[in-house]
């Protein structure tokens, strides 16, 4: 099911009794990365969106903490990398971000109509300090970006800036070597944000059509940390890696900072729906089902290939360091749970 849920009576006893939400079914298997593992030493559950609920589900107990506070069905999440705090958004009237502590289910804040249409993407920091969100588009396609600091007592956002592309923004990720830079994407353009001099400044290079024949709508972009490198998936299996160049500089036409697109690969079979900078690991999934780890020169580690769930949308590991190696070479990660188009989760 997609987002399915069933309410029961919290009383029998009484016909003015009020329906309470009791178990939700199924989940928004659509939402690009909006499954995660929440597993540590001291827990074993998952995180996921089912309609406009957040589920935390414990899978060894079985049991569920329903999140549930929003108007209209949730669009997008994110868990801090200590998975500790979850936040949720959603888009339409009335539109909320809501920040939930995962370990016992409470609203810790909420933010009241951030943007006019609410979110469509949305992103925290390693250390949970900010949240980055890229407004819903309005009726004339524009959105709006905006910074928050969520744990502060301030009503609004730190920064906004209109998104300066008429290409919809469907992601955005902030470098996690340094906060002050934010990557987004829509289908065609990639915009590099900052907010280093206490406003939002950014650019968006082109893509040479002609350097970089077929290479597709770009879905996902990340950084890869302690570098200058970013990497855009797309949805013909490639990947265009990004990175500085002087070009331009001596004209005042650019900054040594700038990054342009240097190379592109293809490393899938139909569109790549995830990208995750994992350690010393690049971990890629999408629609031919496959979870594909490389290293940053991109040659291939290790894959699974045989879950035979449908096109993977989302894939996230446990906080716990990952076991020894059985040989000298071993490959090894944390586990890790795959969600998919199909409304599968897979252990």
């Amino acid at each position: 099911m997609e987002g399915k849920y069933e309410e029961k009576t919290a009383d029998t006893s009484s016909t003015n009794a009020a329906l309470q939400l009791k178990w939700a079914f199924g989940f928004n298997k659509d939402i690009l990365s909006g499954v995660h593992n929440l597993s540590d030493d001291s827990r074993s559950a998952i995180f996921y969106v089912s309609a406009h609920s957040g589920v935390i589900y414990d899978y060894v107990s079985r049991r569920q903490q329903l999140l549930q506070g929003h108007c209209n069905p949730i669009t997008c999440c994110c868990v801090s990398e200590d998975k500790r705090w979850i936040a949720t958004a959603d888009a339409g009237a009335d539109a909320l971000i809501v920040i939930w502590d995962s370990v016992t289910g409470t609203p810790i804040k909420t933010i009241f109509n951030p943007h006019p249409n609410g979110i469509l993407t949305m992103d925290i920091t390693p250390d949970a300090m900010f949240l980055t969100t890229i407004s819903a588009p309005s009726e004339d396609g524009r959105q709006e970006i905006a910074l928050w600091e969520w744990t502060a007592e301030r009503e609004g956002p730190l920064y906004t800036e209109i998104v300066g592309t008429p290409d919809v923004q469907t992601c955005v990720r902030f470098n996690p070597s340094d906060v002050r830079e934010i990557l987004s994407n829509g289908k065609g353009r990639v915009t590099f944000w900052n907010w280093e001099d206490k406003k939002f400044k950014y650019y968006s290079p082109p893509l040479s059509r002609r350097e970089f024949p077929n290479a597709g709508n770009f879905t996902q972009s990340i950084f890869i940390p302690d570098s200058k490198q970013v990497i855009s998936a797309t949805d013909a299996g490639n990947v265009i890696l990004w990175d500085c160049s002087l070009i331009g500089v001596s004209e005042n036409t650019g900054r040594p900072s700038d990054r342009k697109a240097v190379k592109m690969l293809t490393i899938g079979k139909g569109s790549l729906n995830y990208l995750k900078a994992l350690d010393e690991y690049l971990v890629c999934a999408g629609e031919d089902g496959a979870v594909r780890f490389y290293d940053y020169q991109f040659r291939i580690i290790a894959w699974f290939e045989d879950f035979d769930a449908g096109p993977v949308t989302s894939v996230s590991f446990a906080n716990l360091p990952a076991p020894m190696p059985q040989e000298i070479d071993g490959f090894t990660v944390p586990d890790f749970v795959v969600g998919t188009s199909k409304a599968l989760i897979v252990g």
